[in-house]
């Protein structure tokens, strides 16, 4: 794990964690980061789940990552999880066999329960992206099977409150394995990825899910596929992934609509793909 503070443009290794993880996610939830599942170590994927206080982010070093007492339906990696309420939910993803259609919660306080909430039709997802808007999950991309040109071009959106599903109209192009966040009321962005052809991509879209249109954002200094990004104030941070080339990335960038353009950032110490990032 490592850190990036915005104001001194410089990375700061932190505490590992407790598993080695590829493919998993990340939430943010009552000052603590969560992160979920993921591919690994002996060729396996992992249903557990542990913790990071941000006060040991922050302030205390001497805090550890814990355990938390609740598992991953299955064990999944390449699935999407946000947070709503103080449940944390999940959607889609593999357990090593099957590419899953599920969306489920857990209980982020004790008795940290969990339980099946719909299915996605009409297709199952790994490697998509999402962002919460309200009490309204958008999901874009990802693959719906192991095959490489299974990338999709389709957005959905799941209503929490009413538990129903609802097709918008697609990307202009399939894309998986990219980095989505959330950028205003209105919009998610879409960064990187891989297209049906196994091409990495350096594209970057923005798609409105008022009227269920995008349209295209100053290209990526890098190709990247199995990046990361956050939002920090007006600032978007890509970091990592994998290149044309098939190298994994230790690099980073940053995009603010008021210069209209991509900016070479410092370096992450260590190379990183299918990693997971937050901003705290």
């Amino acid at each position: 794990m490592e850190m990036y503070n915005l104001a001194t443009r410089t990375w700061t290794k932190l505490q590992r964690m407790k598993v080695c993880r590829e493919g998993a996610s990340s939430v943010v939830y009552n000052n603590y980061i969560f992160v979920t599942g993921g591919f690994v170590e002996n060729s396996r994927q992992t249903e557990s789940i542990e913790k990071l206080s941000l006060n040991a982010v922050n302030f205390d070093q001497s805090n550890s990552w814990e355990d938390v007492p609740v598992k991953f339906p299955g064990g999944l990696f390449g699935h999407c999880s946000i947070v709503y309420n103080g449940r944390l939910i999940g959607i889609g993803g593999c357990d090593k066999v099957a590419y899953s259609n599920g969306i489920f919660e857990i209980s982020l306080v004790r008795r940290y329960t969990s339980r099946p909430l719909a299915t996605m039709p009409p297709s199952s997802r790994c490697y998509h992206g999402c962002a919460i808007f309200g009490d309204k999950i958008v999901i874009v991309g990802g693959r719906e099977n192991v095959k490489a040109d299974s990338a999709l071009s389709s957005v959905a959106m799941y209503d929490i409150t009413e538990n129903t599903y609802q097709e918008l109209a697609p990307l202009p192009y399939p894309v998986s394995e990219m980095a989505t966040v959330k950028w205003d009321d209105d919009n998610i962005m879409i960064m990187g990825g891989t297209s049906n052809e196994n091409r990495k991509l350096k594209k970057v879209l923005m798609y409105n899910i008022k009227i269920q249109e995008s349209h295209e954002l100053p290209d990526m200094k890098y190709k990247r596929k199995g990046c990361m990004a956050v939002v920090v104030g007006d600032t978007v941070i890509v970091m990592g992934g994998q290149d044309e080339r098939g190298n994994y990335l230790k690099s980073a960038e940053s995009f603010k609509f008021d210069r209209y353009s991509w900016e070479e950032l410092a370096e992450m110490h260590e190379a990183r793909y299918l990693a997971t990032a937050v901003a705290c």
